[in-house]
């Protein structure tokens, strides 16, 4: 189409199509010959298993002295991890699914330190694969639906997770 309205005509077009063809080739280049090559073929796999991916998933986030953003009551790590556990406990005694769900939301509303647990009950909506930190997402897309994670640790602080569901992404066609 740009041929047929003569762009490709135009000097300042020319140029500017001429160095977006340089600069993909480039791009090209670095990926086959220098980033691929560097990464452990477990690491693509990953990656290739879990881009078609979403997860519809909630958090509970409980952070502590050191971790990034947090500016909460004073807490040692290790009383983070012990508090986190205590909510995984008191999730673990719930029955239906549907029970488990409103009791998430609503330990997620008591006892998370994400600001935004007060307002969304610790939902975070669809999360997609290379949407999060690395940390976060190797968690969510390993639970199995319905299943509240073990707590792990990221950046943040230690989460517990609930997956949802799992639905697809824009890249599983």
């Amino acid at each position: 189409s740009a041929k047929k309205d003569f762009f490709d005509l135009k000097p300042k077009i020319k140029e500017w199509l001429e160095i977006r063809k340089n600069m993909l080739l480039v791009n090209s280049a670095y990926e086959h010959f220098i980033a691929r090559p560097l990464l452990d073929s477990s690491v693509i796999a990953r990656n290739f298993e879990n881009l078609s991916k979403s997860a519809f998933v909630s958090h509970i986030l409980v952070g502590f002295d050191g971790a990034l953003k947090y500016s909460g009551e004073k807490r040692t790590k290790r009383e983070a991890l012990e508090r986190a556990l205590f909510i995984k406990k008191e999730l673990a005694f719930l029955g239906g699914e549907t029970k488990k769900e409103v009791a998430f939301s609503n330990s997620a509303k008591s006892f998370s330190d994400d600001p935004s647990a007060q307002k969304n009950g610790g939902f975070l909506g669809s999360v997609f694969w290379g949407s999060t930190i690395e940390d976060f997402e190797e968690a969510v897309f390993a639970l199995k639906e319905g299943v509240v994670s073990k707590p792990f640790e990221t950046p943040y602080g230690f989460h517990l997770a609930l997956v949802d569901s799992f639905g697809f992404s824009d890249y599983y066609y």
